[in-house]
């Protein structure tokens, strides 16, 4: 059977299980070498396949057994795990769940190992909980996908109960929220894919806007009430739709010292993150 492989990148083969046995033996990362034949349904580790990958002959098996299993850290999300529950990757450990996001970025030619600690990027709760000027991991926020697009966000956000100054007055709260407001801004991956909807449910909002203006004008200029108020309807929901389908990621709440909550983010991506309560 013939199999074929990756050495940094670049797909390499046919060759028999053979010589595939010899090039595994004698290369420095061979267990983390991709490869890939038929019936496999997509590229997998060689070592997988071939768990003795980078042993030569004389050389001793890992040191396993007897209770001897260190805890190692995923370098994609930050976790830590039982070394013996993670692969190797480029060098690089990873825990399970990580394992094809990583096999991703790597088709993609993209660099693995996202996670940074000195970032401050983790999950609270349901939250993403960050600080001002962070770099969040290189995953699309909405589809958890590997990505190196990337989107650069200024945040505001004050107390809610601010927003009970609208009552009295609008520009009183525009005023005082402009003077009590917190600032912060972070960079997120956004996958293309996701950009594309984005850029596609604001134009549509915008249609929306642009036709109630045209049913507001001829309704109330030929005197059908009804029509005028669907007009006026149209604009105000489609704001609010281009206002709601243009966030990409959204803030609960900015402290006083830089730390930043954001809601936006899929249930996958929460869920590659470590969680700020260890």
């Amino acid at each position: 059977m013939n199999y074929y492989y990756t050495i940094k990148g670049e797909q390499q083969g046919p060759i028999s299980e053979e010589e595939l046995k010899v090039i595994l033996t004698s290369a420095p990362d061979a267990a983390s070498t991709m490869i890939w034949r038929e019936g496999l349904p997509e590229w997998v580790l060689a070592s997988t396949i071939f768990p003795n990958a980078n042993r030569s002959a004389g050389m001793p098996p890992p040191l396993t057994g007897s209770g001897f299993n260190p805890m190692a850290v995923c370098c994609e999300c930050g976790k830590a795990f039982l070394a013996n529950d993670m692969v190797t990757l480029q060098g690089q450990a990873l825990c399970m769940q990580c394992q094809p996001i990583a096999v991703q970025k790597i088709k993609e030619g993209a660099v693995i190992g996202t996670f940074n600690a000195s970032s401050g990027t983790c999950r609270d709760g349901k939250l993403i909980l960050t600080s001002d000027g962070a770099c969040l991991p290189r995953r699309c926020v909405k589809c958890n996908i590997a990505t190196e697009d990337r989107v650069k966000r200024k945040l505001f956000w004050h107390h809610p109960g601010f927003y009970l100054l609208i009552l009295p007055g609008f520009l009183v709260y525009v005023i005082v929220a402009l003077c009590v407001r917190r600032k912060a801004t972070i960079e997120v991956g956004f996958c293309q894919r996701h950009r594309r909807r984005r850029i596609l449910d604001i134009l549509f909002g915008w249609i929306g806007f642009f036709g109630g203006i045209v049913l507001m004008i001829a309704g109330f200029g030929n005197d059908i009430s009804l029509v005028g108020m669907a007009g006026i309807v149209s604009m105000i929901g489609s704001v609010i739709y281009i206002i709601v389908r243009s966030n990409i990621v959204a803030p609960k709440r900015i402290s006083e010292d830089g730390r930043v909550w954001l809601i936006g983010a899929c249930r996958e991506y929460l869920d590659s993150l470590p969680s700020s309560n260890g």
